[in-house]
């Protein structure tokens, strides 16, 4: 097959210039590396994201170290007649062990305290309390060094456990003490003292040392005391006591401070006393005060709590509940204990069952404090009773062991056990006991004592005369899938909730991380946003692309695009400024303008139609100002409507309404059914009345005039139709009891979400205005003029052709302003309140999830469960808008389809 060549005989030649061609291949280049770059740098950020936040869900890890035998356990028996060794004749009551997990130290029944170390198990000094009487009770307070002492001379006496830290000058410690390597610690022995020398990674030398203050008795009984606790709220001081004969006094004591010496001391300032009965011949085995000094606790061994008043100790002990702790009839309690910020307690039953409890305030609660206690967790059972209990003195973690030698350690707010431990046979064997289930004759002790290192870094048991250490990492027990997604019972609260509450005035505080708040909150800002700025958006890309004349157009669209060129911090500042505080005072204006502006624009509307036909071609280039006009009037109208809504359907004062303090709830349904009651109406106009009028004007009956004058009669009475039926449903709503108050309507907060709609609505405009204008003006020109040739009304046009052809691209206009809505910080940030609640109440505030971000992440600790969810709720806000907008695209893409097949 030949070329063929032109007439003229010449063939042409198709040649590229190079400049083109290199301009093409580095074009080429530049837009496939730019767009693998995209989705390379948002890969990376999700991976990111997930990398910081999968520890989140691992699970805690518990570790053995090390077992050693505790000579200062075994020591501390006595021998009987046949030389045989008790050793439960001192048994230790209470031991504990420094920061560092160097130096411990264990009080026994004589007053005799005796240092250890840690990683040996050898004594290291002995002090001799000097206590009159052996001690029967031993009691501590969560997170201070602080216990208190009582004995069989019915006194009480506070004792300090602190341990001393010093650093040595590196020229005064010894050659030996020179040579240790980082981290690495010795047996070390000065002039005054014995205790355990570390050198730290900076190369300091750590000496560290127990010192144990005692102070003065306090008297409470004659006889010897049988159970005490202690709480301290504020600069107060609870001591609580019952004697061996049922006796129990409680002691409120002040604290005092002498300026010349900077000592400190108590002093009693308010005491009652109270007898108690025995129960089945015995009497109570547990004795609990609440860490606010309001509540004293009573418990006997068969589950019965009698919980007393202890507010007011002048009126004596107030007796106000009494509730069974323990479901099973069989079962009996083994323990019980707070942890921290000693208002909720663990109880612990002879079956291995675990809850627990904490006092919620109920205003329908039959007892005279209007207080009750509830039962807010089950944790997982250990098969065993429980023979011993520790909780943490920084996070709400607690950990018991129990008879068969097993450690459980729980977080007390999720009710997860984070690791579970048994002891070695070999550490645990008593020989002396006849066997179950072990070999040899040989069972298991039961763990007697158990310690959480203050750090949360380790733990320590003893069982027998055996000491064994492990390390523990709690990780994040604080946040799980529960916990974050769905609702759980925390302290104090009356019932299962979703919240938000990072960080409080203490360290007591019940870290919630519940993200459900947060995403509430962001699309409820993105709803209400959307209900404002949307359909102006949209309404005004159809008004300019399709009536607006051409050389208004071209001023109008680049105006509303210079929208977008505010910042966002400036629109947050005037909306919290300047917009919410106008808005409270004319709320009631603003919600009468709400129904009145449109009115009077379609008012407007039918008085343009009545003008003569020769007048209304003239004045058709000032149709546009004379529409406007109508918003000044619309305005004064609802200026003069503002009370006389106030009065009728808030009862005279919206903010008191909005309350509950006055009126019914038959304004807030009126109000809320306005809205559909209008568009219900329109549906029926168009449905059956307006192709019955145009029926009529078809047939010549009706003239055109007589026609817009009719169909402003409609107009009117189905308004007045719309208002009515509004009305009566509401009415009927009320009577059946229901109140939107609490649900739609709430407290009026000046940083609402009504402000934020609002402004961030002012926001997205522009964005979405843009798109959609052209998306309009893509459609082909062909279509416009094919359906107002064949007799289309240029609104007919639009909505019936115009429209439907360029639904993927206003779609997309949405979802691109629905984007900016969610990712939205600084308006909702400064103007939305940042309250993590969850109600859909107009006149409430809350917080998203991009504001929580902005405001926490420079205060969180890097790494801490604090800063891992932060990263969380950032990853929540990436899947989101990928979900949002991948089913934006498949719908942009489904509607394309439809409109080429058309």
């Amino acid at each position: 097959m030949t070329d063929q060549k032109p007439f003229t005989g010449r063939s042409r030649q198709r040649r590229t210039r190079w400049a083109v061609a290199l301009g093409d291949t580095v074009s080429r280049v530049l837009i496939t590396v730019g767009g693998i770059g995209t989705i390379v740098a948002v890969s990376t950020v999700f991976v990111f994201l997930l990398w910081v936040v999968i520890p989140l869900f691992l699970p805690a890890h518990l570790g053995f170290i090390r077992e050693v035998p505790g000579a200062w356990i075994a020591n501390n028996g006595t021998e009987d007649a046949a030389g045989a060794t008790e050793t439960d004749a001192n048994p230790v009551l209470e031991f504990g062990v420094d920061e560092f997990q160097t130096t411990g130290w264990v009080l026994d029944a004589r007053g005799v305290v005796t240092s250890f170390e840690v990683k040996t198990g050898q004594s290291l000094t002995e002090q001799d309390l000097e206590l009159e009487s052996p001690l029967t009770a031993v009691t501590s307070v969560p997170g201070f060094s602080v216990h208190y002492l009582a004995g069989e001379d019915g006194k009480v006496r506070e004792a300090d456990f602190g341990f001393a830290t010093d650093f040595l000058p590196s020229d005064d410690v010894s050659d030996e003490a020179r040579a240790l390597a980082p981290e690495q610690m010795m047996l070390y022995e000065t002039e005054d003292d014995v205790g355990m020398l570390q050198k730290t990674t900076q190369g300091q030398y750590r000496f560290q040392t127990l010192n144990v203050e005692v102070g003065e008795a306090m008297e409470f009984f004659t006889a010897p005391v049988r159970l005490l606790t202690a709480s301290m709220p504020g600069n107060e001081l609870i001591l609580a006591a019952m004697s061996a004969e049922g006796e129990l006094t409680v002691r409120r004591h002040a604290k005092r401070e002498n300026l010349l010496t900077g000592t400190t001391s108590w002093e009693e300032s308010d005491s009652a006393t109270l007898t108690i009965e025995k129960r089945n011949g015995s009497l109570p085995k547990h004795l609990l005060a609440t860490g606010a000094g309001d509540q004293l606790f009573v418990i006997w061994e068969d589950g019965l709590l009698r919980r007393f008043n202890i507010r007011r100790l002048a009126k004596g002990l107030v007796a106000a509940e009494e509730i069974d702790l323990l479901p099973a009839a069989e079962a009996h309690l083994s323990h019980v204990g707070f942890i921290l910020g000693q208002n909720t307690f663990i109880a612990a039953d002879t079956q291995g069952e675990l809850r627990s409890w904490f006092s919620v305030r109920d205003a329908q609660a039959a007892t005279p404090d209007k207080t009750t206690l509830v039962s807010a967790q089950t944790y997982p059972p250990t098969g065993s009773p429980v023979t011993a209990f520790s909780a943490s003195s920084r996070s709400r973690i607690f950990a018991v062991g129990s008879d068969d030698s097993r450690i459980s350690i729980y977080q007390a707010t999720t009710g997860s056990r984070l690791a579970s431990k048994l002891l070695s046979a070999d550490s645990v064997k008593k020989s002396t006991a006849p066997t179950s289930g072990a070999s040899n004759g040989e069972k298991r002790q039961p763990i007697t004592h158990l310690l959480l290192t203050p750090k949360d870094d380790g733990l320590i048991s003893i069982a027998g005369d055996r000491f064994v250490q492990f390390a523990f990492d709690p990780r994040h027990p604080e946040a799980t899938f529960t916990s974050i997604f769905r609702p759980l019972w925390y302290e104090s609260y009356p019932e299962e909730e979703h919240v938000w509450q990072s960080s409080g005035a203490n360290q007591d505080l019940e870290p919630k991380f519940g993200l459900m708040p947060l995403i509430f909150g962001s699309l409820k800002a993105t709803l209400y946003s959307m209900l404002i700025g949307a359909p102006l958006a949209l309404l005004a890309a159809i008004y300019t692309s399709e009536f607006l004349t051409p050389s208004l157009r071209v001023k109008v669209k680049p105006t509303i695009e210079l929208m977008a060129s505010l910042p966002s911090v400036v629109l947050g500042f005037l909306a919290a400024l300047v917009f919410a505080p106008f808005v409270e005072e004319v709320i009631s204006t603003i919600i009468a303008g709400a129904f009145c502006l449109p009115i009077c624009m379609l008012a407007g509307a039918f008085l343009w139609q009545l003008i003569p036909e020769p007048w209304s071609v003239i004045l058709a280039r000032w149709r546009l100002a004379f529409i406007a006009l109508c918003i000044p009037i619309g305005m004064s109208v609802s200026t003069l409507l503002g009370p006389v809504v106030d009065n009728v359907v808030f009862a005279g004062d919206m903010h008191r309404w909005l309350d509950g303090q006055i009126g019914t709830g038959t304004g807030g349904w009126f109000l809320l059914f306005l809205p559909l009651s209008f568009i219900g109406m329109g549906v029926i106009s168009s449905r059956w009345i307006n192709p019955w009028m145009r029926e009529r004007s078809h047939r010549r009956l009706w003239s055109g005039k007589r026609f817009i004058v009719i169909d402003g009669v409609k107009f009117a009475l189905l308004g007045v139709v719309s208002l009515l039926a509004s009305w009566l449903i509401a009415l009927g709503l009320n009577a059946f009891g229901l109140d939107p108050r609490g649900i739609f309507f709430g407290t009026y907060v000046q940083r609402n979400a009504l402000v934020v709609g609002f402004v961030m609505g002012f926001a997205i405009i522009p964005i979405i205005y843009t798109i959609a204008d052209d998306a309009l003006a893509a459609v082909p020109e062909h279509l416009r003029s094919a359906s107002l040739g064949a007799g289309a009304t240029q609104w007919q046009t639009a909505v019936r052709i115009v429209v439907p052809a360029a639904t993927s691209g206003l779609f997309s206009a949405l979802m691109i302003g629905l984007g900016r809505a969610v990712g939205e910080t600084m308006i909702v940030l400064m103007a939305g309140g940042n309250t993590p609640v969850m109600d859909w109440n107009v006149f409430n505030g809350f917080r998203t999830l991009s504001a929580n971000i902005a405001v926490e992440l420079p205060e969180a600790v890097r790494n801490s469960t604090h800063y891992r969810m932060l990263f969380l709720a950032a990853l929540s806000l990436f899947i989101l808008t990928f979900i949002v907008n991948t089913i934006a695209e498949l719908v942009r893409i489904r509607f394309r389809r439809r409109i080429v097949e058309l």
